[in-house]
């Protein structure tokens, strides 16, 4: 975990519920030797995989290109936080759940390292739902065939791209509490985004106003596409296309 958001964390953990508790108060967490723990769900018989990521602090990122079903990677050094994988099978869908222990600890020090990496299949239709409540979210989803999206991000970033994803027909729901919500779509792909920050900014680029939508070339021309909606409490939302960059100031 990176110091700037053991800083943020200090003055936001307590006002908010998270998955590992009120971190703001309480003995320290017991920090160990650095653990590197990996786990996969193999292809057989995995036809469509419906996947719920649970992290209550921590870093993560999310791609394509697995080997297996799904691969997974954790790094952590606070043996309380052993995060927990099930796999149950419902009909022709294969649940993977991945989520961080409830810890009645409160205080986090600047030696507390907690990250994971998920890696999803390229050739196996897929869902996400993804709930981070304090840290950093990375996503590249390029070659993915995935359909629908959730983030509930709580405090700090989002970097989600969606080009190059295989899906013609997917939905992405964003929630962000405070923080930046920064998303690069594809140009050649229709997209349509609405976006609310509460307080905050919304910037885009490559896009172009279409009633409360904002959409690229393509979903005008074809009237379909990649689906986004994004809300923010406190923050920034920043939406580009490869063509025009960053939609930075």
């Amino acid at each position: 975990m990176t110091r700037r958001y053991i800083a943020l964390l200090a003055g936001a953990l307590c006002a908010m519920p998270l998955t590992a508790g009120c971190m703001g108060s309480g003995p320290p967490l017991v920090v160990g030797e650095l653990v590197t723990r990996t786990e996969a769900v193999p292809r057989t018989g995995v036809t469509m995989l419906d996947v719920t990521v649970e992290l209550g602090i921590g870093e993560i990122a999310i791609g394509g290109g697995a080997e297996a079903a799904l691969d997974a990677e954790f790094r952590y050094n606070v043996a309380e936080w052993k995060p927990v994988f099930e796999k149950t099978e419902r009909g022709d869908v294969t649940s993977v759940t991945i989520s961080q222990p409830d810890t009645e600890s409160g205080n986090i020090g600047s030696d507390v390292e907690y990250s994971w990496k998920i890696d999803l299949p390229d050739d196996i239709p897929c869902r996400l739902e993804l709930d981070v409540g304090v840290g950093e979210s990375v996503i590249d989803l390029a070659g993915v065939d995935i359909d629908e999206l959730s983030i509930d991000a709580g405090v700090g970033s989002v970097d989600l791209s969606l080009r190059g994803v295989s899906s013609d027909d997917l939905t992405v729901a964003i929630d962000g509490g405070v923080g930046e919500i920064h998303v690069h779509v594809p140009e050649e792909q229709g997209v349509r985004v609405k976006g609310d920050t509460g307080i905050g900014e919304f910037r885009a680029a490559g896009l172009r106003t279409s009633g409360s939508y904002l959409v690229n070339d393509a979903y005008e021309r074809n009237g379909k596409g990649i689906e986004i909606t994004i809300n923010a409490g406190i923050g920034e939302i920043v939406v580009d296309t490869k063509e025009q960059g960053k939609a930075r100031a």
